[in-house]
């Protein structure tokens, strides 16, 4: 379950980003600044599900995803991350865990 400010960004308004102090996630330098404020919830988040999925860590999670391409660069990284986060969020709030 997300908990902690990401679970803040619920359904309902225009941009639930900005309930946490964000405008948007649209470019690579937005995703980062996301990651960079919520990194700790984001690898959580990230250690859980991998132990859910039977994973030996989050490493091994992340490296099957199918853009597991993107941890070549830090910046790239951090934007699979937030995309991965934003994805989690979406499927609880959608209530498809």
């Amino acid at each position: 379950m997300v908990q902690g400010q990401l679970a803040r960004i619920r359904p309902g308004h225009r941009q639930p980003w900005s309930r946490c102090g964000l405008s948007h996630i649209t470019y690579t330098s937005d995703t980062v600044k996301v990651f960079d404020k919520f990194a700790g919830e984001i690898w959580d988040l990230a250690v859980q599900q991998a132990s859910d999925m039977g994973c030996k860590n989050a490493c091994e999670m992340i490296a099957g995803f199918a853009r597991s391409d993107m941890i070549d660069e830090i910046d790239r990284f951090k934007n699979l991350m937030v995309w991965f986060a934003c994805e989690t969020v979406a499927r609880e709030i959608a209530g498809d865990q």
